[in-house]
């Protein structure tokens, strides 16, 4: 039952067509399994996860600025991502963080992913381990009544992600309703990746960490 369950939801997210809007005020990344984004992945079918979600957050939230700013994307200025784009929140573990830090004090950042280092926040120092602590240490002063915050994950995570705002670890008390889940792009399945996440919320939903989906 959960994996057909979990097969149905990789669909649709598979699927969804992202179309950014006006009002998203903050973009929400969650690290992979890399401990940089600057390591290359081992095999030429792999690739760096943590990279590939950050990639994504910066270019969605560079799609939110030319809205704004009513220009198109390639007309936008570091200056135009700057005063208009929506902040991109990183709460990675302290190894993740501190790296991440490391490669936005390099002068050539702006250059190589065309996003100010000012809009992109990290987390500090929390001893974040896995899913669950993310969801636990996301600040409260981050969220609002009505705020509107994309989360973004790879494609074979959010099954998971999604039912974490329906669990105890969701202690800043974030409303899904105001959530937009959007997959890293490019879009795939990671080889066993689907199938151990499969094995993983089922043995979370019998030991209740996790509510079951529906």
């Amino acid at each position: 039952m959960v994996k057909a369950r979990v097969i149905k939801e990789y669909k649709k997210f598979a699927a969804m067509k992202v179309e950014p809007q006006e009002d998203w005020d903050l973009i929400w990344v969650l690290s992979g399994p890399e401990t940089s984004i600057a390591d290359e992945p081992a095999g030429k079918k792999e690739r760096n996860i943590t990279r590939d979600r950050l990639l994504t957050a910066f270019a969605l939230s560079r799609r939110v600025a030319a809205l704004r700013s009513r220009k198109k994307i390639k007309e936008l200025t570091i200056k135009d991502i700057l005063r208009l784009a929506p902040s991109v929140y990183y709460n990675g573990t302290d190894g993740q963080n501190k790296d991440l830090d490391f490669l936005l004090h390099d002068r050539r950042w702006e250059q190589k992913y065309n996003f100010p280092v000012e809009r992109i926040k990290i987390s500090p120092a929390l001893g974040i381990q896995h899913t669950g602590d993310q969801f636990k240490t996301f600040p409260k002063k981050l969220v609002n009544n009505n705020r509107r915050i994309v989360l973004v994950t790879s494609l074979y995570h959010l099954p998971r992600v999604k039912r974490y705002f329906g669990s105890k670890y969701n202690t800043s008390h974030i409303s899904i309703e105001n959530i937009i889940l959007v997959p890293a792009e490019p879009r795939c399945l990671p080889v066993n990746l689907d199938s151990r996440e499969v094995h993983k919320m089922q043995m979370y939903e019998e030991r209740g960490i996790l509510p079951k989906g529906k």
